[in-house]
This record gives structure tokens, sequence and C-alpha cells, in this order.
């Protein structure tokens, strides 16, 4: 997951909720970052568990769902999301990680949390994951 950032294959995770922080903080914005990631997760199983007190990973960690997270350690003042990217890799329709995506931006919506969308990053070694970029409607 790029979330929580999984680094050799595993062995070390690096999320990037912690950069994040550490880069605003540099530039003086004082802020506290939670990351709520889990490796391999697909964003339809992330859509389904919103609410889940724990989801468990490719790797065997567990966190809980969005909505949950949000519901017990907030109030936040944003979310971003990044998700799909695994959904793509596995050649689910474009439609149906879009729809997935909805509702999890849907999900911080009705809990008062404004959301971003970051999109994943190009994979230069997986033409099935880059041609379902365009089939996103400008989602991916």
């Amino acid at each position: 997951s790029m979330t929580v950032g999984f680094c050799q294959r595993g062995r070390v995770f690096e999320p990037y909720g912690r950069t994040l922080a550490k880069e605003l903080g540099a530039a003086g914005l004082r802020c506290e970052v939670v990351t709520c990631g889990l490796s391999g997760m697909r964003a339809d199983t992330m859509a389904e568990g919103l609410d889940s007190g724990r989801l468990t990973d490719v790797m065997r960690h567990s966190g809980k769902g969005l909505g949950r997270t949000i519901d017990e350690h907030g109030p936040f003042d944003l979310a971003l999301i990044m998700a799909g990217t695994n959904d793509m890799g596995s050649h689910e329709a474009p439609p149906k990680i879009v729809e997935s995506l909805r509702r999890l931006h849907s999900a911080c919506h009705r809990r008062g949390v404004p959301t971003v969308a970051l999109a994943p990053p190009p994979i230069a070694r997986s033409a099935g994951f880059e041609a379902a970029r365009p089939q996103g409607g400008g989602v991916f």
C-alpha cells in the first residue's frame, strides 16, 4: 500500500502521512496526520468495511474502516483519499472502482469531513493498470 508505505516486500513501512506531517511542519503548518491505510486493500473492500472495527490486510495487519476511524478519532478537518490502485491492478471494471471511491468520499462528507481525491501514481511496468485510467472518466 502506498498509504502505509509498504517497502522492501513488507519488511519496512514508511507511511506517507508521517512525511506529510513532517513537511507541513517544516513549512510552519501545525497539524496532526492520522493514517488509515491497509496493504493490498481494494476500494470496494474499504467501502464495504466503512464502519468495521477491524479490517485485515494482505500483510495480516488490521485497522478500522474509514467511517469508524472518523467517528472514533475525529474531528478531522480534511480526509485525503487515495484508493483504487489495487482494484485497477486486479482489472476491476473502472465504473465499479469509481463507485467504491464515491462511497468512501460520501462517508466522509456525511460526517462533515471534506475530502481530496489523490490519484494513484503511474506504474510504468503495468500496461493493464495504465490502460484502466482513461476508462475511469478522469478519476484516475
